[in-house]
């Protein structure tokens, strides 16, 4: 096993490079302030913030900025996404939603995953500032990440690719024009259960 390195921002981070990671972020302003004061309070009181359900639940309630419904700007992260495949890391999905971004990766060797995703959420939040005619913070700057451990990997790859379907943007996952799922995961069937997908890996 790499090596793991952390960093800290709000919370620790470990960052393995053999294992895959399910990350989540968001634009910038897509929580109401009295959540992102309790979440601080909470921190502060070495408390435990808000798990990552409810984080999400608060998400798909579509707060605050929604850019990643134009198709212009959903087409630049989708486009920043499947380059850095192959080349930072393996891409094994991914679902674009309104106003945040989830996708399970491993990371190429050597490479820190801090710096990727500041490299990506850069370069993409220079892009989409430029499309919308505006400035500022497009991304918040603090992303959700976590370790998929052994038996976790086919749920969470059914999680992400049902959020659209969850959040009642369309009735079936294959009907969401910015979902990704790699073609060696071949044979995902939204009607199975969470617990049966993909088992074999």
């Amino acid at each position: 096993m790499e090596r793991k390195k952390c960093y800290r921002r709000d919370l620790p981070h470990l960052l393995p490079n053999d294992e895959p990671y399910f990350i989540t972020f968001r634009l910038a302003h897509t929580l109401p302030r009295k959540i992102l004061e309790e979440r601080a309070r909470k921190v502060q009181k070495g408390v435990v913030g808000m798990s990552f359900t409810q984080l999400d639940s608060y998400l798909d309630q579509g707060y605050g900025s929604l850019w990643l419904k134009e198709p212009a700007i959903a087409e630049v992260v989708k486009e920043a996404l499947h380059y850095r495949d192959g080349k930072e890391y393996e891409l094994h999905a991914y679902t674009i939603m309104p106003n945040h971004v989830h996708m399970v990766i491993t990371l190429g060797n050597q490479l820190n995953l801090f710096d990727v995703l500041q490299s990506l959420k850069r370069h993409t939040a220079r892009q989409c500032n430029k499309i919308l005619a505006r400035s500022g913070a497009f991304w918040q700057h603090e992303s959700y990440d976590h370790v998929i451990r052994d038996g976790e990997f086919g749920r969470i790859i059914f999680y992400i690719l049902r959020n659209p379907v969850k959040a009642g943007l369309v009735s079936t996952f294959k009907e969401w024009p910015y979902s990704y799922v790699s073609p060696e995961l071949d044979g995902f069937d939204e009607t199975e259960s969470e617990q049966t997908h993909f088992s074999h890996l």
